[in-house]
């Protein structure tokens, strides 16, 4: 085939040819069905999710070597209930308002294990749970129009803001104890930011423009920079820990207001400056540096005091 030439295939059942196909792309317009080459080919085979078009796939029966592209207002969807898994390459070409996206219910919860690349954004639409995995590369950022969009790897994300609906979720999980992921994306929007798991998730970036509710229900979630968390209120679920990290001579200031059942934990030698006098969570565990409040009601219902400095400042 000449570089630029599409080879189309129609199926109603999976077919084999015996020849092989070099360059160019195969399109097959079923992704029920698979096509095999006894002979190989070095084409290309792409799967086309359409514009305005609902494109279902069989998760472990579209052949490991099809990559889908979703375009501009194109909605990927899954035919499984429950847990299922997509390997394939997938390029987002979305970059308008309808971006590229991926539609689930509420019954369904779909893993993406292959790459993520192109330029546009990401859209998760439905109830339902999408998970993404490994080192993605996408440009376009993401939009969590409904449901949950989970993430537990650092580069998932690939490279772009992430804005949540109100009613949606961003989940950032570290599964385990020991485990940890380091997010920089800045977050924008009103819905849920969810940290789940038992492990690490360390913000790195600022969100100041983000309104929603931070949820913290296992683990610990580590901030590093004035807000890392925008300006909704902090919930700390119990045994969770809302960590903030200052370096030496950095100054983090935390306005938002925070309740629950855990912990905020101040570390290393930086100042970190905590504005609402209303919070009524667990309480402060002080390990090191300087922490500056407005009142005792700034700290929580109780202080441990491990090293470092507290200082009462008026009107911060």
């Amino acid at each position: 085939l000449a570089d630029d030439a599409l080879l189309g295939f129609q199926l109603d059942a999976d077919l084999t040819i015996p020849n092989k196909i070099v360059g160019g792309r195969v399109l097959t317009l079923n992704p029920k069905y698979n096509v095999f080459w006894d002979g190989g080919t070095t084409a290309q085979v792409d799967l086309i999710v359409p514009t305005s078009g609902n494109q279902t796939v069989t998760p472990g029966s579209l052949g490991w070597y099809v990559t889908v592209t979703i375009v501009e207002g194109g909605s990927l969807a899954s035919s499984v209930s429950g847990s299922s898994t997509l390997s394939n390459r997938i390029i987002l070409s979305g970059t308008g308002a309808g971006g590229s996206d991926v539609s689930l219910s509420g019954d369904q919860s779909l893993l993406l294990t292959g790459t993520l690349s192109g330029d546009g954004t990401l859209a998760k639409s439905g109830a339902g749970v999408l998970t993404l995995s490994g080192t993605n590369t996408f440009t376009g950022g993401a939009e969590v129009r409904g449901g949950t969009l989970e993430i537990i790897s650092d580069h998932a994300l690939g490279d772009g803001g992430v804005h949540i609906q109100a009613g949606a979720s961003l989940a950032l999980k570290a599964g385990s104890i020991g485990a940890s992921i380091s997010i920089s994306t800045p977050i924008s929007g009103s819905g849920e930011l969810l940290k789940s798991g038992s492990g690490l998730v360390v913000l790195t970036g600022s969100s100041g423009t983000f309104t929603g509710v931070t949820n913290i229900s296992a683990g610990t979630l580590e901030i590093r920079q004035s807000g890392a968390l925008g300006r909704g209120l902090v919930k700390i679920g119990e045994s969770a820990n809302l960590a903030v990290n200052v370096g030496a001579n950095e100054h983090v200031t935390l306005d938002n207001k925070i309740a629950g059942d855990g912990y905020l934990v101040k570390e290393s030698k930086g100042t970190l400056t905590v504005g609402s006098a209303e919070n009524q969570f667990l309480g402060t565990r002080m390990e090191e540096g300087v922490l500056e409040v407005a009142s005792g009601k700034s700290l929580g219902k109780s202080l441990l005091l491990n090293g470092g400095d507290v200082k009462f400042v008026q009107g911060c």
